[in-house]
């Protein structure tokens, strides 16, 4: 639901004048750890794509203690926080040395 929200999939009516992305780049490397993702999660309340690794972000947060999306800025208590399976699969099928990959609007 998030990809099709993110990229605009629209209902179909004949009415409908909004442009529809047929995807999305995301990066594969954490914004907090800058390493590979490891465990790919975000806010159940954000609304990007993008993921960050739930690791770093639970170590780097038991330390400071904002408990914020480091995308998005939103609050993001531990209970908010969820890991992302349509993440899990790119990184399983991504090669390792790969930095980034493109989500297509049906999820692949």
């Amino acid at each position: 639901q998030l990809v099709e929200r993110q990229l605009g999939a629209g209902d179909g009516n004949a009415g409908d004048e909004v442009v529809m992305a047929s995807s999305a780049a995301v990066k594969l490397q954490c914004p907090l750890g800058y390493t590979r993702i490891a465990t790919p999660a975000r806010g159940i309340f954000c609304t990007h794509l993008q993921c960050f690794d739930a690791k770093v972000y639970l170590q780097l947060n038991e330390r400071k203690g904002t408990w914020t999306c480091p995308l998005c800025s939103k609050p993001l208590p531990v209970l908010n926080l969820r890991k992302d399976m349509l993440w899990v699969q790119m990184l399983r099928s991504a090669p390792s040395d790969c930095s980034s990959a493109i989500i297509q609007r049906n999820c692949t």
